[in-house]
């Protein structure tokens, strides 16, 4: 039993149409067939079998990652400012950047301010989940308190 691999052209690295085709009857059964002469059609000895699994996996992983880079190349082209040179942005949009402009600038004062307050304090999200925890301790041991009753 012989296995022939042809390929076709595919896009770029990635070749589509792999087929594996299988010379059948070479062996005992070929033989067999040969001393009764029987007729049969010569297209009946190659027989086209389909690609194995981890064969089309790598095929299409390939494909994927070369699609994904193709995208992200096209991405990079059009970016935020790339995009805001071509079109005026609406006073929608102007006002939602100036809002989060704003934003930004105010939580970098607080955080300044807290910083000036309270500069031996744990940093603020530590401290504001032990607070949280301790809300939630004294919640429920306000519920089983309660549930003694």
């Amino acid at each position: 039993m012989a296995v022939l691999i042809r390929h076709n052209v595919g896009i770029g690295r990635v070749s589509f149409g792999r087929i594996a085709c299988r010379n059948l009857h070479k062996g005992h059964v070929g033989a067999t067939l040969e001393k009764l002469n029987l007729p049969r059609h010569h297209w009946l000895k190659e027989v086209e079998q389909a690609p194995e699994k981890a064969t089309v996996r790598r095929m299409k992983d390939t494909y994927l990652r070369e699609l994904g880079e193709a995208r992200a190349e096209l991405q990079g082209l059009f970016g935020p400012e790339e995009r805001s040179a071509i079109v005026k942005p609406t006073v929608q949009e102007e006002e939602r950047i100036r809002d989060t402009k704003k934003r930004r600038e105010l939580n970098n004062e607080a955080l300044r301010a807290y910083r000036m307050l309270r500069p031996q304090a744990a940093p603020f999200y530590e401290e504001d989940a032990m607070l949280g925890m301790k809300a939630k301790m004294n919640k429920i041991t306000k519920e089983e308190g309660d549930s003694h009753y």
